[in-house]
């Protein structure tokens, strides 16, 4: 995303998954695909709230999974670094025969507002 949005200004934000290679880590495919829910707050707006991957027809797998969505900033908004909270929710098994888990990941995300131009 850029470093910096304009008050009113849209920016958009890339969030990449990847499973832990050090403990061959791989995606569960059997259930429900990749979720996340961003909480707009503060008058910020998101393209939308959910966002769905679905998943790939192989039961198991160790792709990179990519979200991309939009921001947009309060027309009104003050200069400064403003947080929203998102997260994510997926199933992913350590190892060949390892414990599968249905896993919630917070996602910090960090946006910061420059001065508006007079």
């Amino acid at each position: 995303m850029p470093p910096e949005v304009a008050p009113g200004g849209s920016t958009r934000v890339h969030v990449v998954f990847r499973p832990n290679p050090g403990t061959m880590a791989h995606w569960n495919n059997e259930l429900d695909g990749l979720r996340l829910w961003i909480n707009a707050e503060q008058g910020w707006q998101a393209n939308s709230h959910l966002f769905a991957l679905p998943n790939p027809p192989q039961t198991i797998s160790r792709e990179t999974r990519t979200l991309d969505l939009e921001l947009l900033a309060p027309a009104k908004s003050a200069p400064g670094t403003y947080a929203l909270r998102a997260y994510a929710l997926y199933y992913v098994c350590e190892d060949v025969s390892g414990t599968c888990l249905y896993r919630r990941q917070d996602i910090p995300l960090r946006v910061k507002v420059r001065q508006a131009v007079q």
